[in-house]
């Protein structure tokens, strides 16, 4: 039985030449973290910009607290920390 598009696969195996017996794996790439972007504001103090791992990584580690709030560029307002996902 003849693939349906001869041509595209004929292609791609050209493209993408295969050893006999061996598996073509995709292999992840690393997609770059975003540039920081959100302030966090405690007690009358801001600061920022941080990537949204810092954040986290800043309220798990106790250094800010869960009732700070965090604002970014596109939002009308600020809103709790505790709700950045």
């Amino acid at each position: 039985m003849r693939p349906a598009n001869a041509e595209e696969d004929a292609a791609v195996a050209e493209a993408v030449p295969a050893r006999p017996g061996s598996l073509l794996v995709p292999v992840p790439v690393p997609i770059p973290e975003a540039a920081p972007t959100i302030y966090i504001s405690e007690k009358d103090q801001q600061s920022g910009p941080f990537t949204r791992a810092q954040v986290r990584a800043t309220v798990v580690a106790g250094s800010v607290s869960e009732e700070a709030y965090y604002w970014r560029e596109g939002r009308a307002d600020w809103q709790g920390v505790w709700s950045l996902q």
